[in-house]
Order: structure tokens, then C-alpha cells, then sequence
């Protein structure tokens, strides 16, 4: 697009060359100052169309990432629920095994006590 400006900027200021009075000076000075503002205020809407699309991309993008990474955290928070349950049950397990292991340590601890009671009444 700026080229084909350029390309006309070119071939209309080329043509105007050729008058050679003030009034011709005057008239390509004031030529050039009115395609120049035209050219910015098309430049302009460009870039405001430009602009919105961008903005459009980024919102889309923002919108993406926030859905991929809610999206992670939902995976981290179950594998961490998971993990937790896990150990829970594994203390449990220890919890229960540590419980029969004090039984049967008080009922040997039961049965010494009763054969050092028994040796004694017997001596």
C-alpha cells in the first residue's frame, strides 16, 4: 500500500514539475501539503485497523493461555490430591502395622513377666 502511495505521490509531483511559475510553485506546495494529510489520515486508518486486529490476537491468545494454564493447575491440584490420599493410606498402614507390633510386643513383654513371676514363686 505505501508503495503504491509512493507511486502516485511520485508520478503526481513529477507532472507538476513542469509548471515552472510561482502560481505552479505555490500549487504543488499546497498540492503536497494536502497529500500529505491525506496520506496520514489513510495511514491512520490503517493503522486503527491494524491496531484492532492486534488487539483482537492478543485478547485470543490471553483468553488461550488463561484456559491452558487453569487448565495445568487442575492437573497439578488432582496429581496433588492423589499423591496426599496415597500417603494417607500408607501412614494408615504403617499406623496399623506400628499397633500390631505393640501388641505383640506387650503380650511377649506379658509372657516374660509371667515366667520371671513363676520362676520366682518356684525358687
Amino acid at each position: 500500500m505505501a508503495m503504491f502511495l509512493g507511486g502516485v505521490v511520485g508520478g503526481l509531483l513529477g507532472a507538476q514539475k513542469h509548471a515552472s511559475s510561482d502560481k505552479g510553485k505555490k500549487e504543488r506546495e499546497e498540492f503536497g501539503k494536502v497529500l500529505e494529510q491525506d496520506s496520514c489520515e489513510v495511514v491512520g486508518k490503517l493503522m486503527a485497523g491494524v491496531r484492532g486486529d492486534l488487539e483482537g490476537v492478543v485478547r485470543e491468545v490471553v483468553a488461550q493461555c488463561t484456559e491452558f494454564w487453569g487448565h495445568q493447575l487442575h492437573k497439578a491440584e488432582e496429581a496433588k490430591r492423589l499423591a496426599v490420599e496415597e500417603l494417607q493410606a500408607q501412614l494408615a498402614a504403617a499406623n496399623e502395622q506400628l499397633a500390631d507390633t505393640v501388641r505383640a510386643y506387650n503380650q511377649v513383654v506379658g509372657d516374660l513377666q509371667a515366667q520371671v513371676a513363676e520362676a520366682r514363686e518356684a525358687a
